[in-house]
C-alpha cells in the first residue's frame, strides 16, 4: 500500500494548500481576479487537492478499522470541534463589535443564532450587520465545502463493502469515477441545473469534489498496482498546460486525473519537506477555518489594502489561530479517538456509560 512508508510530504501538501485558499481569497475578497493556474482559479484547484488527499487518507483509515461506529466518531471528532469553536468565536467575539447594530438588535436578530446552525454543516454565510461594508459580506465562506466533506465520510463504508463484494475493484472504481464524470458534462454554466442546491450544496461542486475524492480512493485501494513515476509525472505535468485549452467538461476529466497523479508523486517520490514545522502539529484545518474571517476583519479596517499585503497581513494572525485551534482544541479531542479504534472499545466505550447511567439510577432511587 501507498500508505506504507512511514514519512511522506502529506501534512506539507495539505499545509500548502490551505495557504494556497488564502492566497487565492486574498483576490476574491476584494472583487479582483484571482491567479489561474491549469485554466482554474488557484484556490479552486487547492480545494480539488484537499479532496483527492481526503479519499486516499479517509480511505485508508476505515480499511485499517472497518467499524462504522467507530470512524464517524473519529470523523466527527476531527472535523467538529474546531467549527464549533470558531463558530462560538465568529458569533460572540467577532460579530457584536463588526456588527452595524446595536448589541441588542445583533443578539435579538434570528440570523444571528442562525449562523450557528453551522454546526450541522447546513452553511449559512451571513450574519446581522457584519460586514456589510466589505466588497464581499460572507463571513466564512470556506465552510462550504464541509458538508460535502461529511457526505463522502458517509460514502466510505459502503464503499469499502462494495469493493470488497466486487470481483474487479479496479473496473468498479473507476465506472464510478467514470460515471461522475459523465454527470460533470451537465453542470457547466451554460445548463440551468448549474444553480441547483441541495441543503445549501451546489450539485456541480458536489459532482466534481466528488471525483476527486474517488480518485484518491482508487489510488488507495489499487496502491500495489499503480507505479508512481517522477520522470511519467514530469510528462504529464506538460500534458496538462496542452489540456487546459480543451473544452470545460473534457478539461475537467483530464485535470482529475493529472493533478491527483502529480499530488501522489509530490507526496511519496519527492524528499520531504518542512518536517520539522508539520511535526509540531497538523495546523492546516486550522489555517482553512480561520483564514477567511481574519483576512475580513482586516479588509473591514483598512478597505483599501491590495491583495498582496492582505495575504501577507493575514497569514501570521491566520497561522497564529490554527496553533491555538491545534493545540487547544484538536489536538486534545483527538486523544478521544484512541477510545474508537476498534469496534471492541467502542462497544466497551458503550457498556461503561451504560453501566454508569444504571449505577445513577440506583443512586437516585
Amino acid at each position: 500500500m501507498i500508505l506504507s512508508k512511514s514519512k511522506n510530504n502529506l501534512d506539507v501538501l495539505r499545509l500548502f494548500a490551505s495557504l494556497t485558499v488564502l492566497f487565492g481569497h486574498s483576490y476574491s475578497l476584494l472583487n479582483r481576479d484571482a491567479p489561474v493556474f491549469l485554466g482554474m482559479l488557484i484556490h479552486s484547484v487547492a480545494v480539488r487537492v484537499f479532496f483527492v488527499m481526503s479519499g486516499l487518507l479517509v480511505f485508508n483509515s476505515f480499511r485499517r478499522d472497518p467499524c462504522v461506529g467507530s470512524f464517524f466518531v473519529k470523523r466527527i471528532l476531527r472535523l467538529l470541534p474546531g467549527l464549533i469553536v470558531l463558530l462560538l468565536i465568529t458569533v460572540f467575539a467577532i460579530g457584536p463589535f463588526l456588527t452595524a447594530l446595536t448589541w441588542y438588535q445583533y443578539f435579538s436578530h434570528p440570523g444571528t443564532w442562525r449562523y450557528l446552525a453551522n454546526v450541522t454543516l447546513k452553511i449559512v454565510q451571513h450574519l446581522p450587520g457584519v460586514f456589510n461594508s466589505n466588497p464581499s459580506s460572507s463571513v466564512n465562506i470556506s465552510l462550504w465545502t464541509l458538508p460535502i466533506e461529511m457526505l463522502m465520510y458517509a460514502c466510505v463504508p459502503l464503499l469499502y463493502h462494495a469493493t470488497n463484494r466486487v470481483k474487479h475493484k479496479k473496473i468498479f472504481l473507476f465506472s464510478l469515477v467514470a460515471a461522475l464524470w459523465s454527470l460533470n458534462f451537465y453542470f457547466v454554466p451554460s445548463r440551468p441545473c448549474f444553480t441547483i442546491s441541495v441543503a445549501n450544496i451546489y450539485l456541480r461542486d458536489l459532482v466534481a469534489l466528488s471525483a476527486y475524492f474517488l480518485v484518491g480512493v482508487f489510488f488507495e485501494v489499487n496502491s500495489d498496482f499503480i507505479k508512481l513515476d517522477r520522470r511519467l509525472g514530469l510528462l504529464l505535468l506538460l500534458f496538462l498546460f496542452w489540456g487546459v485549452s480543451l473544452p470545460l467538461g473534457y478539461r475537467d476529466i483530464v485535470l482529475c486525473i493529472i493533478v491527483s497523479y502529480l499530488v501522489f508523486i509530490f507526496a511519496f517520490c519527492c524528499p520531504l519537506l518542512f518536517s520539522s514545522l508539520v511535526k509540531k502539529g497538523d495546523f492546516s484545518y486550522g489555517v482553512y477555518l480561520y483564514g477567511y474571517p481574519v483576512q475580513q476583519i482586516i479588509i473591514h479596517f483598512i478597505p483599501d489594502i491590495l491583495p498582496y499585503q492582505l495575504f501577507w497581513l493575514s497569514l501570521p494572525v491566520t497561522f497564529l489561530f490554527a496553533v491555538f485551534s491545534w493545540f487547544l482544541v484538536e489536538k486534545k479531542t483527538l486523544y478521544w479517538s484512541h477510545y474508537f479504534k476498534n469496534k471492541k472499545s467502542l462497544n466497551s466505550t458503550i457498556h461503561f456509560l451504560n453501566q454508569h447511567k444504571n449505577h445513577k439510577k440506583q443512586v437516585l432511587r
